[in-house]
C-alpha cells in the first residue's frame, strides 16, 4: 500500500488512489518539516537584516501611533512583527528623529539598548511569519486541487514546504511572505466569487485587498488584473457571456474597490483624506509632476480618496525607486534588467524543481483544453499581471524577494511534472525528481538565504552570480560569534560585510593593530563574499588565507598585512 502510494503522488490515474485522510496526513507531514526547517533556520541566524527595522518601527508606532517610520511600506507587517515580544519583553522607548528614513536610527537605538534581547524579540516576530509560510501551504493545495487534482496539489505543498526560498523569507523579518499569504487568499476568494457573487464573497475579497494595501504598494495591481481574469473568463466557457456574470463582475470590483479605500482609511485614521495635496509635502519626481501638471492640477483641488500619510509612504518608496542603486549579474554592477527575475529563479532554486517545472509546463500545453477553465485563469493571469508589473520596474532588481508571490505558483506547475509523459517509467521519473529536490534543498541547510543551486555552482562562485540578490545581509553574523568564541586563539581584527547593524549589537569587537603594522603582522578578517566580488578581490584571493567558511556568505581569513591591505578597514 505505501508503494501504491507513493506512485499516486504522481499518477492520478492509478488504479489505487490514497484517500483524503492520508492526503491530509501528507500535506501536515510537508509543512510540519516546514516549520522544523525554520525554526532551526531561526535559531542559528536570529534577527538579521531589514527585519530589524521593522521591529523597531512597529515598536514605535504602538508606543506613538506614528507613521513616520518605515514609512516606505503600510503599517500592517511591523506591528505584527512587534506584537509578540511587546507584551513580553521590557521594550525600550523609543524616539524617531528627523531623518527622512528613521528607521535606521531607531533599529540602531533599539539593538544598543543595554538588557533589551533584539534577537529573542526577532525570533518572537518570525513566529507569525512561518504561519504565515504555513497558510500559504494551505493555499497552495486549495489552488491546486481546484485547478488540477488533490494529488498534484499536495505535491505542490511539499515543493513549497522544501524550497529554499520560501524557507529563507519565512524567517526574514520583511513583509514578503505576508504579502504572498495575502495575495494568494485574494485570489482563491476571488475564483469563488466568480462561481457565485454573493455579498459574503465579495465583501471577503475587499477585506483582503484592504489587507493587502496595509501590507505592500504593489496590491495596486490588483485591480487591473482581477478586470483581466474577468475578461480572460470569457474564454472558459459559456455561462461567463451572460448579462448575469457581467452584473456580477461590477459588483465584486466596486465592492472589493470600496473596501479596501475604506480599510485604509480606518488603519490611518483618514488623516487627511479630505485635504487636497500639496506638492510641498513630497519629493518624488512621479508624484511632484502628477500634481503640477496642468491636466491633473485637479487633484490638489479635489479631496484624495486615500490618506495623505498612507500617499506619503508611497512618495518615499518611489523616490527609492528613482534613484535605485546597481543591479549584479555575473560580478558586474548594472542598471535594473527585466530578466533578472526569471533568471535568478532558476539559481535559487534545486535543479530538480527545474527540470520538474519545465515538465510540468510542458504537460500543461500538451493537455491544455483540460486545464482551460476558470481557476487555471485565476491562478496564471494575475501572476502574469504581477511579473509584468516586476518587470516594467526594473528598478526591483536590488532584492530577489519581491518574486516571492510567484514561487508557490511555480511550485503547483512543477507539481504536474508526473503528468509529462504516459509511460510508467514517469513514475518513477517523478519519484526521482522529488527525492532529488529534497536532497539538494537540505544539502546546504541551513544556509538557505543565499542558496544557489548545484548547476550554478559548478559554473561560476556564488558570490560572483548573486551578489545584489540578499546573498549577504548578515545573516552569518551570530555563526560568527560562535566562531570566535569556539577559537580564542584568534584575535578578529575587522570585519567587511553587511551587517547592517552595529558589531557591538553582536557581542563582536574587532580588534585592530595598534600603531604601524609591520609585514608580518598577523591580521584575522572576517570578509563576506559579496564584499570580496565588489571590492574586486575575489578572482585573486589566495584560498590558504580561509581559516575557517562560515555559512554562505563569510569567509574568516588570516593573513599578513601585505596581502590584506585592502581589508584593514573594519
Amino acid at each position: 500500500m505505501g508503494a501504491q502510494l507513493a506512485l499516486a503522488v504522481w499518477r492520478p490515474w492509478v488504479a489505487v488512489k490514497p484517500s483524503r485522510s492520508q492526503l491530509l496526513a501528507v500535506r501536515c507531514a510537508f509543512l510540519a518539516t516546514h516549520i522544523l526547517l525554520c525554526a532551526l533556520t531561526t535559531l542559528r541566524s536570529g534577527a538579521f537584516g531589514d527585519s530589524i527595522f521593522h521591529l523597531a518601527s512597529g515598536y514605535h508606532f504602538l508606543d506613538t501611533g506614528s507613521f513616520v517610520s518605515y514609512r516606505v511600506n503600510p503599517p500592517i507587517h511591523r506591528v505584527l512583527l512587534a506584537l509578540p515580544s511587546y507584551g513580553l519583553l521590557d521594550v525600550p522607548e523609543l524616539a524617531a528623529g528627523p531623518e527622512r528614513r528613521p528607521e535606521v536610527a531607531l533599529g540602531e537605538a533599539m539593538v544598543t539598548t543595554e538588557g533589551f534581547d533584539w534577537q529573542l524579540a526577532g525570533m518572537l516576530g518570525n513566529i507569525y511569519l512561518v504561519l504565515c509560510s504555513c497558510l500559504v501551504g494551505e493555499a497552495v493545495y486549495r489552488l491546486a486541487a481546484l485547478a488540477f487534482d488533490e494529488i498534484s496539489a499536495c505535491v505542490a505543498v511539499g515543493f513549497w514546504a522544501f524550497h529554499p526560498v520560501a524557507v529563507s523569507w519565512a524567517t526574514c523579518g520583511t513583509a514578503d511572505m505576508l504579502t504572498t499569504c495575502l495575495w494568494l487568499y485574494l485570489w482563491l476568494a476571488v475564483g469563488s466569487a466568480l462561481r457565485d457573487f454573493s455579498w459574503t464573497r465579495c465583501v471577503l475579497c475587499g477585506i483582503l485587498f484592504g489587507l493587502g494595501l496595509l501590507t505592500r504598494y504593489t496590491f495596486f495591481v490588483f485591480p487591473l488584473s482581477l478586470i483581466l481574469v474577468e475578461l480572460s473568463a470569457l474564454l472558459v466557457g459559456k455561462e461567463f457571456r451572460s448579462r448575469r456574470y457581467l452584473l456580477g463582475c461590477i459588483k465584486l470590483n466596486v465592492v472589493s474597490l470600496f473596501l479596501g479605500l475604506v480599510m485604509v482609511n480606518l488603519a490611518y485614521g483618514a488623516r487627511g483624506t479630505t485635504a487636497g495635496m500639496d506638492p510641498a509635502d513630497f519629493e518624488s519626481r512621479t508624484i511632484r509632476e502628477l500634481i503640477l501638471n496642468e491636466n491633473t492640477r485637479w487633484l490638489t483641488q479635489s479631496a484624495s480618496l486615500v490618506p495623505t500619510e498612507y500617499v506619503r509612504g508611497l512618495d518615499v518608496q518611489l523616490l527609492d525607486f528613482e534613484n535605485p542603486p546597481s543591479s549584479y549579474w555575473l560580478g558586474k554592477a548594472c542598471p535594473g534588467f527585466w530578466y533578472y527575475y526569471p533568471a535568478t529563479t532558476l539559481c535559487k532554486s534545486p535543479i530538480a524543481f527545474t527540470v520538474a517545472l519545465a515538465m510540468g509546463f510542458f504537460a500543461m500545453f500538451a493537455n491544455w483544453r483540460f486545464y482551460l477553465k476558470l481557476e487555471t485563469v485565476v491562478i496564471i493571469v494575475p501572476s502574469v499581471a504581477y511579473l509584468c508589473m516586476l518587470f516594467a520596474k526594473s528598478e526591483f532588481t536590488t532584492e530577489y524577494r519581491y518574486m516571492l508571490p510567484v514561487v508557490p505558483i511555480l511550485c503547483m506547475f512543477a507539481a504536474l511534472a508526473g503528468r509529462c509523459c504516459a509511460s510508467r517509467a514517469s513514475h518513477w521519473l517523478g519519484m526521482l525528481l522529488v527525492v532529488s529536490f529534497i536532497a539538494e534543498s537540505l544539502c546546504a541547510f541551513p544556509n538557505h538565504f543565499a542558496f544557489t543551486n548545484l548547476a550554478c555552482r559548478q559554473v561560476v562562485r556564488p558570490e560572483h552570480l548573486l551578489t545584489g540578490s540578499a546573498f549577504d545581509w548578515g545573516q552569518d553574523m551570530l555563526p560568527l560569534k560562535k566562531t570566535l568564541a569556539a577559537k580564542p586563539e584568534l584575535t578578529l581584527t575587522g570585519v567587511l560585510a553587511n551587517h547592517v547593524v552595529p558589531l557591538e549589537a553582536y557581542g563582536i569587537s574587532p580588534v585592530p593593530p595598534d600603531g604601524l603594522v609591520s609585514p608580518k603582522t598577523i591580521l584575522v578578517l572576517a570578509v563576506s563574499r559579496g564584499a570580496l566580488q565588489q571590492e574586486g578581490m575575489a578572482e585573486s584571493l589566495n584560498e590558504t588565507l580561509v581559516v575557517e567558511r562560515i555559512g554562505s556568505t563569510l569567509l574568516l581569513l588570516q593573513c599578513f598585512d601585505e596581502s590584506c591591505s585592502l581589508l584593514r578597514e573594519p
